[in-house]
């Protein structure tokens, strides 16, 4: 199965989705034009998650997540590969990914957020080197909702993460806005 096929089918079952990001972890996804076909991957994948959000007011993450739970540790290699991806397109398609599925993980899944927290990192330094500000913005967002949850999402990479807002905070050749969301992360992580 080719990931451009899985990309240009748009009526494909949303577990059937799901087989999408075991390839994508196990970067056996090839294409002449890889990235554009990934970023589509994950851009399914928040269409899937905000789904499962929009559940209706009885939403449990607990028992709405049950159908991907079975599915995480898969879907958290998918979305660390396509942070560590060289492709901006990637990543930032994979960032967008992260927010929707905070809701479903669990204690059984710290450890694997965890290593996605390294290729965030390496994200985060791709974006700094490239002045990627957009990215860098959009990299803040999520790491404010991962610091918002209640389990210890962030604890084992703290340091570096505060060094990188610092770093972005007191660059003046960064946007204020850039600026801004560095610090307000700080601010989130001081609380």
């Amino acid at each position: 199965m080719e990931c451009c096929k899985l990309a240009g089918c748009a009526a494909v079952e949303p577990l059937g989705w799901l087989a999408a990001w075991q390839l994508l972890a196990a970067d056996r996804c090839v294409c002449s034009d890889s990235c554009r076909p990934r970023a589509t991957l994950f851009s399914s994948l928040v269409h899937l998650m905000n789904l499962f959000a929009r559940a209706g007011a009885t939403f449990d993450p607990a028992s709405s997540g049950d159908h991907l739970q079975p599915h995480m540790l898969a879907i958290l290699q998918a979305l660390a590969a396509g942070a560590s991806h060289p492709s901006a397109l990637v990543q930032a398609a994979a960032l967008s990914v992260i927010e929707p599925l905070l809701p479903f993980i669990t204690e059984a899944h710290v450890t694997a957020f965890h290593s996605l927290l390294g290729s965030l990192l390496q994200c985060a330094h791709a974006a700094l080197a490239a002045a990627n500000e957009e990215l860098l913005v959009q990299l803040f967002q999520v790491l404010v909702e991962v610091a918002e949850c209640p389990a210890p999402l962030l604890q084992p990479c703290l340091q570096q993460v505060l060094e990188m807002c610092m770093t972005v905070a007191t660059n003046k050749q960064f946007e204020p806005d850039t600026r801004e969301r560095a610090l307000h992360l700080l601010h989130w992580m001081a609380k």
